[in-house]
């Protein structure tokens, strides 16, 4: 029997369809999109070998893991290994940054000194930093784990704390599974995050009382402008959204997409462009509606089950360096895919008009009343610009 031996390029998924193969080699895995295995290679291969770091790209490869470990029956088996396993490795660039990482954890403690840095670390060399016993502080930097430990330490840095589930403290999950009556009524928000061979993120957010719900969205890469205005159109007409949707807001780095989508009729919402870019800024509004809302018991924003891959990005999205998370205003400060975390900042950042007083409940009003209320002060809006610094304070009403 023959044997072929095939190597492939990841850069187009589609191009990995094929017959099914006895054996695939996913090399350097978390640099892979999860759907490269779920919906490409999943049903084509017989087993599959998956090297990789553990890294925070690697996230979806760790899931596979823990339901490996939970369910024997699913046959996924995995091994990880320190530098012990490479008789080669070069020790003494090891003890320097073992000591960097030492002085990052804790700055006042003195650095561990190994007797050979030369050789590995162990009980007469140092400490053993690879037993867990031993509680290394330098295994305490996720960077320093990551690379010399083997560990999975993604889970340190999230950046956007999305639930699927109830959490331990019983906070009610973001990701909802159906739809609320209020989306029949509801006006329409669309926010996008442009670049074509990097990948571009439209978001259709439905716009209630109190909340906002992410409802839809476009999820992709390689597609020209004109291709995205017919593919944002469609998913309006399929929708039923035409006459509710009330506000798009663009990219701010890519005025002349959000031009072409004015021209093309879609209602472009002009907004302080350096307010809206403003990185740290619309973390932190973006983390204010992923609270929990006091009065509803519920967070400000919902995110609806259809939208897998946006799901997907946030669950996995991490800080390069958890240790320095607030440093959010440089453009390189996050490991993974940000499309949809950046078209969801632009979205807060316009300020989306969800306020409603304290003694309003829903339950109180007709959905076509509450409709003509919201039209009526719409019409009142002298204009279609949102001064820097408006917006939201949860905890203290609306600021100014």
């Amino acid at each position: 029997m023959d044997t072929f031996i095939v190597v492939k390029s990841a850069a187009n998924e589609k191009q990995l369809q094929s017959e099914e193969v006895d054996i695939a080699i996913l090399s350097e895995a978390a640099r892979l999109p999860e759907i490269v295995w779920t919906k490409y290679l999943s049903t084509r291969t017989g087993r599959s070998i998956w090297p990789t770091t553990p890294d925070a790209e690697a996230a979806w490869i760790w899931r596979e893991i823990e339901k490996g470990k939970a369910d024997p029956r699913l046959r996924l088996d995995h091994f990880q290994f320190t530098p012990r396993a490479n008789p080669k490795f070069k020790y003494d660039r090891y003890w320097i940054e073992h000591a960097k990482a030492e002085t990052r954890v804790d700055a006042a403690r003195a650095p561990i000194t190994p007797v050979n840095t030369e050789a590995a670390p162990s009980k007469t060399n140092g400490h053993d930093c690879f037993d867990e016993a031993t509680q290394c502080v330098a295994m305490k930097d996720a960077g320093f784990a990551e690379q010399f430990g083997g560990l999975w330490t993604f889970h340190r840095g999230r950046v956007v704390p999305i639930r699927k589930e109830e959490s331990r403290k019983g906070e009610v999950p973001h990701v909802i599974n159906e739809d609320r009556p209020w989306f029949e009524w509801a006006d329409v928000h669309v926010s996008m995050d442009y670049g074509f061979a990097d990948g571009v993120c439209v978001l259709f957010w439905l716009i209630g009382p109190r909340q906002v719900v992410l409802r839809q969205s476009i999820y992709d890469k390689g597609i020209i402008p004109d291709d995205l205005v017919k593919q944002t159109k469609n998913v309006i007409e399929e929708m039923g959204w035409k006459n509710r949707v009330t506000r798009f807001v663009g990219d701010p780095k890519k005025p002349e997409v959000v031009e072409l989508f004015r021209r093309r009729g879609l209602p472009i919402w002009d907004v302080d462009k350096k307010a809206q870019a403003d990185r740290k800024a619309g973390h932190l509004e973006l983390m204010n509606y992923l609270s929990i809302d006091q009065a509803t018991g519920e967070p400000h924003m919902l995110i609806h089950k259809d939208n897998v891959s946006v799901i997907d990005e946030w669950m996995n999205l991490r800080y390069k360096d958890p240790e320095k998370t607030r440093n959010l205003d440089t453009e390189g400060a996050l490991a993974g895919k940000d499309h949809a975390y950046d078209a969801a900042r632009y979205f807060v950042m316009a300020r989306p008009p969800i306020e409603m007083k304290q003694e309003t409940r829903l339950a109180d009003l007709e959905f076509s009343k509450l409709r003509q209320q919201i039209l009526r002060g719409r019409n009142r809006r002298p204009q279609r610009t949102v001064p820097r610094g408006s917006g939201h304070s949860w905890a203290g009403g609306i600021s100014a």
